[in-house]
């Protein structure tokens, strides 16, 4: 990548602690997102006051930061959707493992399938023209994969 500028968003705001309103414990949150990839590869958090003095050039302040999904920045996502033919049957707690083995069977060429598509109600396919029979649900699930320059696949995971 080197000192390629690339295109991203960044996203500011002030974020309470949950279940106290105390003026120390809020915290600016700075987000960047990668617009090609769409990931979101940095999270950023500071004390107000520090954000503000390193924002009017006090020089380097104290904070919290996440880095996630570096090595995916710059890359190319692909989406695709795939109508998935997910069993019937068994107890309730066993249908997310379930979808999971269905949509793994789909996983290929670094494609990686939204699971949780495998089990919403609102994904499930009841006209979709597969010849499944009566022991299987058909659910349309989402499909993503990372390509770089070069145009081979990442993997997520890195």
């Amino acid at each position: 990548m080197g000192s390629e500028l690339l295109s991203c968003k960044v996203c500011m705001g002030r974020v309470t602690a949950a279940g106290s309103a105390a003026v120390d414990h809020n915290v600016i949150k700075v987000e960047v997102f990668d617009e090609l990839s769409g990931v979101r590869f940095m999270k950023l958090e500071m004390r107000p006051e520090d954000f503000m003095l390193a924002l009017t050039g006090m020089g380097f302040m104290a904070g919290k930061m996440e880095l996630r999904g570096v090595h995916l920045v710059g890359c190319r996502r692909e989406r695709k959707t795939e109508l998935v033919p997910v069993p019937k049957g068994g107890p309730w707690e066993e249908r997310d493992a379930r979808a999971a083995a269905a949509v793994k069977e789909l996983e290929k060429d670094g494609w990686v399938g939204e699971i949780r598509d495998g089990t919403n109600q609102h994904r499930q396919v009841l006209d979709h023209g597969l010849d499944v029979g009566p022991k299987f649900d058909v659910y349309s699930v989402s499909f993503s994969r990372y390509i770089d320059k070069d145009g081979k696949v990442v993997p997520v995971s890195g």
